[in-house]
C-alpha cells in the first residue's frame, strides 16, 4: 500500500532502512527537546481543508530571499546525507533546482556550482546573522 501520511512513511523507513540509519534519520540530537517541541508544535495547527473548489488557477510560488521558488519550502542541511544515498546533498540540490525548490547544501557536501540549488547567498545571510546573534548572546 502506498504512504498517504507522514506515519506511513515512517513506518516504511523503519521497516526498509538498517537500523542505526533509521535511528539517525528519525531522531534528534541530546535529549531530543527540540525533536518534542517541533511535534508538539506542528501538532498545534490545523490544515483548513478545501473540497469541491476550482483549483484551475491556484499557484504556490512565492518569493523567498529575492528568488521567485515553486512553493515556500526549503531544503535545509541534512547532515551526513551520504549515508542515505551516495552524494545524496548533490543529488537533494539537482531535485530541488528541477522543480525550482530553494535550498542550501551544507559546504563540505557541494561538488561545485552547478550542482548547488536555488536561495544559496539569501540563506547564507541567515546562516551568518543568526551566528553572529549567537556569538552576542553567549
Amino acid at each position: 500500500m502506498p504512504a498517504a501520511s507522514i506515519a506511513d512513511f515512517r513506518a516504511q523507513a523503519r521497516r526498509r532502512l538498517p537500523h542505526f540509519l533509521f535511528e539517525y534519520i528519525d531522531g534528534g540530537s541530546y535529549d531530543e527537546v527540540t525533536l518534542r517541541a517541533n511535534r508538539h508544535d506542528l501538532g498545534e495547527l490545523a490544515l483548513r481543508q478545501r473540497v469541491l473548489k476550482n483549483v484551475e488557477n491556484v499557484s504556490t510560488t512565492t518569493d523567498l530571499f529575492g528568488d521567485s521558488c515553486s512553493m515556500p519550502v526549503a531544503l535545509a542541511p541534512v547532515g551526513l546525507a551520504g549515508i542515505n544515498r551516495r552524494r545524496g546533498e548533490a543529488l537533494a540540490a539537482r531535485a530541488a533546482r528541477g522543480r525550482r525548490l530553494c535550498q542550501w547544501p551544507p559546504q563540505r557536501e557541494r561538488r561545485g556550482p552547478h550542482e548547488e540549488g536555488r536561495c544559496d547567498e539569501g540563506l547564507r545571510q541567515v546562516a551568518t546573522a543568526d551566528a553572529e546573534v549567537r556569538k552576542k548572546n553567549g
